[in-house]
């Protein structure tokens, strides 16, 4: 009997940023990572894992200075 492991593949078109807060500072500068496999079934501990190489940057941002929600998309 055979065994094949499934492979899914995701692709980021685009991501939401929402800020509803009133009295809270707001996001200004922010940058956006992945990785091609989820930290956990790499092996490891999952904390540590954040700060290793294995993200990539997929870019850096600047949100408006507006209530409510905006879409960015990766370059």
């Amino acid at each position: 009997m055979a065994s094949a492991n499934a492979v899914q593949v995701a692709k980021v078109d685009s991501f939401q940023l929402s800020q509803y807060e009133l009295y809270s500072s707001r996001v200004k500068d922010f940058e956006v990572r992945g990785r091609q496999g989820h930290p956990r079934a790499q092996g490891g501990d999952y904390s540590k894992s954040l700060n290793t190489t294995g993200w990539q940057l997929m870019g850096k941002y600047t949100a408006a200075k507006m209530k409510g929600s905006q879409v960015c998309t990766p370059s």
